[in-house]
């Protein structure tokens, strides 16, 4: 089954603001269905490119969307900008796994630009 969370579908409501905003709250929602919330935290701005720790599985969930939620939508450069700042704050937020949830697909140029900062950034082979 898909689904289609475009802003033709999914509403900003307040709290929320921007649509950005609203998957983040969406992505929570369903993390917290899934798994319960004892073990989900929703970081704020500035949210060193992590959106919510799964703190239970030390996993860093960084939401991505484009309000038209169609494939190629996404770039790679503000994902890893994320995955950068995500890097830099792991000192102080333990994580060892860090993965997106987004509302459209990568390109396939952009995955490989992802992977080859993550790469360099966290010194493992982008095929492990």
């Amino acid at each position: 089954m898909r689904y289609s969370f475009s802003a033709e579908f999914l509403r900003v409501m307040p709290p929320d603001t921007t649509f950005g905003n609203a998957w983040e709250s969406l992505c929570f929602d369903l993390l917290a269905a899934e798994y319960g919330p004892s073990g989900l935290q929703r970081l704020n701005a500035p949210d060193s490119g992590i959106d919510i720790l799964r703190r239970t599985t030390e996993t860093a969930i960084q939401c991505k969307s484009d309000e038209r939620g169609a494939f190629g939508s996404l770039t790679a450069g503000e994902s890893v900008k994320s995955l950068k700042a995500a890097v830099c704050a792991r000192p102080e937020i333990a994580w060892q796994c860090y993965t997106y949830a987004t509302n459209a697909n990568f390109t396939g140029s952009a995955v490989k630009s992802i992977l080859a900062e993550a790469s360099g950034a966290l010194q493992f082979r982008a095929d492990d």
